[in-house]
């Protein structure tokens, strides 16, 4: 999986007993898992390098909220 990207916005309902306007919480990530039958050799299948045999790309995972008053 290259990227996944998962949000939620609060309900408006909760937003008034806070004296929101807005509020959004998300998770993005990227490179997160391979479906392949190359890992038990150590070889990501993303990797350009000819060999295949470059270090492994990292895996990012992001998690925030965005909140308007």
């Amino acid at each position: 999986m290259r990227t996944l990207e998962d949000g939620y916005t609060l309900p408006e309902k909760l937003l008034n007993r806070w004296n929101m306007e807005r509020a959004r919480i998300f998770v993005s990530s990227y490179n997160l898992f391979a479906l392949d039958n190359v890992n038990q050799f150590g070889i990501d299948p993303e990797v350009a390098d000819e060999n295949g045999l470059q270090y492994p790309q990292n895996k990012v995972v992001n998690v925030g909220f965005n909140v308007s008053f």
